[in-house]
């Protein structure tokens, strides 16, 4: 559970509490808001007096007989036994007035209590009444003209409906010098988030610092990774999409922000043990965020732990904040918790150490092929140990050929030593698109424009992308390919350098060098 804020304003209640329907209790209450033209300081408090966890998606909060706080539309927000949830309409602000540091919010609007009298009315998801109060304010307790209190329940077996039952709360909101906090000439008391009466009646859980985007901690860039410790563990969710699953159930999270100083940045992110960590990123604001990118390429498994995701950010707006959500994959059923983070500058960014690529090597009718794996992969070559160059290479030649080397667009280069190490695979599994589809690029180099020559023994509908040597895609589009045909490139926008080519379909993947010059 994450403690929710809605605010609620009330004067005084005949409040009806039945402990015999094991529910939720309202134990304290805001309105009347000293800041004037806005109710961003009114809340209600609820009280789980059970030994019952209860979910809170199994109510509904009736405000004044028509507004409605529908729980159920929310996710899993649990009250767990002795806790307390707080409801307002304004979490960011009850946050810095009331000195808050815990507690997740959902929004309802404004003005939703009326300041002289109305009704709050909590009950199960089939409108059978679990707690109700009806205020008036000419019944509540009276305040002095330059003080400003909520209304607190000490005694919780009580009847609340009895005007009696309830105080004036008496816990002064201090400033940082412990000096009272005013406002508009009105000095605050409230208790929202514990029983100030029976301070020892609620157990808290101990929610990460970090359990909701308000309070993101800060990352900043380095020229090396200087890992921070981190932790879901009793973390709560605070937004339904997660991007890189499209789930809807409860997963819990925790959030990091940075302000951008380039326009690029990398995020590291390990899981340690069996945390499957996720990583999304996010522009805007927390009201208002705008997912970027969002990255979960290593799997947790038996064997295979303490796996590292790896964001990279690009297009960066300098001197805006970005934030960063982490949770686990396999939510709400997560393995594990705690994970290491760092942001590294982007002067320090290697793409040769970001780069998630695989190769292991196949044979299939008298050929060994390099297969390759990996997310965003940039064009590449395969160079056997004898020189040669291509995806496979054949068996009667593998005598004398022990290695091969992978080399990318981006001049990243991995070394695979495969002597006896390949397997038999059936033929449709592996790479043939350069036995079915030949590809020249003339005139290499070129200027203006570059004349793709197809030559075709299948009809294939393939993708053909251009890539700069860094691995940025310059262009991509779907080509039908029956035969030999030619394609014309027009290059006359782009800057000079070395670019790849890459048809990529069902057979696999071909790639070609085209160097580019003024």
């Amino acid at each position: 559970m994450k403690k929710v804020f809605t605010v609620l304003m009330v004067c005084f209640a005949y409040v009806n509490v039945l402990f015999a329907q094991q529910g939720p209790i309202i134990t304290e209450f805001s309105f009347r808001s000293p800041v004037i033209g806005s109710d961003s300081l009114e809340f209600i408090e609820l009280y789980n007096p059970t030994n019952q966890v209860l979910n809170m998606r199994d109510y509904l909060l009736i405000v004044n007989n028509n507004n409605i706080m529908p729980f159920h539309q929310l996710h899993d927000v649990k009250l767990l036994p002795k806790e307390v949830l707080v409801l307002g309409m304004q979490g960011a602000s009850m946050q810095t007035i009331y000195n808050m540091s815990f507690g997740h919010r959902f929004f309802v609007g404004s003005d939703v209590l009326p300041d002289q009298q109305g009704s709050i009315v909590l009950t199960d998801i089939d409108r059978n009444v679990v707690d109700s109060v009806y205020y008036n304010i000419l019944q509540m307790p009276v305040a002095d003209e330059d003080k400003s209190h909520s209304f607190v329940l000490c005694d919780l077996e009580a009847d609340n409906a009895n005007p009696s039952a309830w105080s004036l709360s008496s816990t002064a909101i201090l400033n940082s010098d412990l000096s009272p906090r005013t406002i508009n000439g009105k000095s605050l008391y409230a208790s929202p988030g514990f029983l100030e009466c029976l301070p020892n009646v609620i157990d808290f859980t101990p929610y990460p610092s970090n359990d909701f985007c308000m309070d993101a901690i800060e990352l900043h860039p380095d020229t090396i990774c200087l890992p921070i410790a981190g932790s879901i563990n009793n973390a709560t969710q605070e937004f339904a999409i997660h991007q890189c699953r499209n789930i809807h159930e409860h997963a819990a999270e925790v959030w990091y922000k940075f302000m951008a100083t380039d326009t690029q940045a990398t995020i590291h992110l390990a899981g340690i043990g069996y945390m499957d960590a996720v990583i999304e990123l996010f522009s805007g604001s927390c009201n208002n965020l705008t997912v970027m990118k969002c990255v979960q390429e290593t799997y947790v498994s038996p064997g295979n732990i303490d796996k590292e995701e790896i964001l990279i950010a690009n297009e960066l707006e300098i001197g805006e904040t970005y934030y960063i959500r982490v949770y686990d994959y396999y939510a709400p059923n997560a393995y594990g918790s705690d994970f290491e983070i760092c942001l590294l500058a982007p002067s320090t960014i290697n793409p040769c150490d970001t780069m998630d690529m695989t190769a292991s090597f196949v044979h299939c009718e008298n050929r060994i092929y390099a297969m390759i794996y990996g997310e965003m992969v940039p064009p590449y070559e395969v160079i056997w140990s004898d020189g040669s160059i291509g995806d496979s290479i054949a068996v009667d030649s593998i005598i004398g050929i022990s290695s091969a080397t992978i080399v990318t667009a981006n001049g990243c280069t991995q070394f695979y030593d495969f002597i006896g190490n390949y397997n038999y695979m059936p033929c449709p599994h592996v790479n043939k698109l350069n036995d079915i589809l030949k590809l020249q690029v003339v005139p290499n180099p070129a200027k203006t424009n570059a004349y793709l020559n197809l030559e075709s023994t299948l009809p294939l509908q393939t993708m053909l992308s251009i890539y700069n040597v860094t691995g940025q895609l310059m262009h991509s589009e779907s080509v039908f390919v029956e035969g030999t045909m030619a394609f014309v490139l027009n290059i006359s926008d782009y800057q000079s350098g070395i670019y790849m080519i890459q048809l990529k379909n069902d057979y696999g993947t071909s790639t070609e060098k085209l160097i580019i010059m003024e």
